[in-house]
């Protein structure tokens, strides 16, 4: 992402570790969507399951490829 996206997903990341000391959000360009979705499903498959890449949720809902599971995470 660049411009007003990329500054609002740094923003949004930098209130959020700024608000606990628990988690940290890290943001990572990965790539045009079909790149973001092979990092995401070869992360899986090596057993690093991070969160969702950017815009999954909005194609795929929350499914996370396994049946009867979901990645946590509020619904919107």
């Amino acid at each position: 992402m660049t411009g007003a996206l990329d500054d609002r997903v740094n923003d949004l990341a930098k209130r959020f570790n700024e608000s606990q000391k628990e988690y940290k959000v890290v943001p990572v360009f990965k790539g045009s969507y079909p790149e973001s979705m092979a990092a995401a499903i070869a992360a899986y498959r090596a057993g690093n399951r991070a969160a969702h890449p950017a815009g999954v949720r909005g194609r795929h809902g929350d499914d996370d490829g396994v049946e009867g599971r979901h990645q946590a995470g509020p619904r919107r």
